[in-house]
């Protein structure tokens, strides 16, 4: 399968499951998922500038 059909299954399983659950359930997850990553992140670069971990 090229990248391209792989993007687009992606993009037609997220309209799956946006229809089954709703948009605002799925956009509050992908909110909350990528306020952890980015929290993550944070911890991960004051580690590594104080040698922690």
């Amino acid at each position: 399968m090229k990248e391209q059909e792989l993007l687009q299954e992606k993009a037609d399983d997220l309209e799956r499951v946006k229809r089954y659950a709703g948009a605002e359930q799925i956009d509050t997850i992908i909110g909350k998922v990528k306020e952890q990553e980015r929290t993550e992140q944070q911890i991960r670069q004051h580690d590594r500038s104080y040698g922690t971990r």
